[in-house]
């Protein structure tokens, strides 16, 4: 398989996720607490995304669904929905080690 064959693991539609996620160069730009917790919930989502799509490639292929570019793209859409919902709970505490919202709550 080509790595630009849409099907294959690790091409264009894990590019794409991750490509379309937050803008990295406004992170980049960014000051302060606020952009610290916004890379760090970015990195938070882009660790869940690359894990959702690490357990599919897990799961055998039954031909119920067979493997296709639509479905590639849509199984991306629905891993970057979920990885932003569980970004934002902060399940690992993450977000909160990286850019604690206070200086005494780092470590805790």
């Amino acid at each position: 398989m080509s790595p630009l064959d849409p099907t294959a693991p690790g091409g264009l539609a894990g590019a794409a996720s991750l490509a379309s996620g937050p803008d990295l160069e406004a992170l980049k730009r960014g000051t302060g607490r606020d952009s610290q917790r916004a890379a760090a919930l970015a990195l938070e989502q882009t660790f869940f995304a690359q894990l959702l799509e690490a357990m599919r490639r897990t799961i055998p292929e039954s031909g119920l669904f067979p493997r296709s570019p639509m479905r590639t793209t849509y199984e991306g859409m629905f891993d970057r929905s979920i990885s932003e919902k569980l970004a934002q709970s902060d399940p690992l505490g993450l977000v909160n080690e990286l850019a604690p919202e206070e200086v005494g709550r780092a470590g805790r």
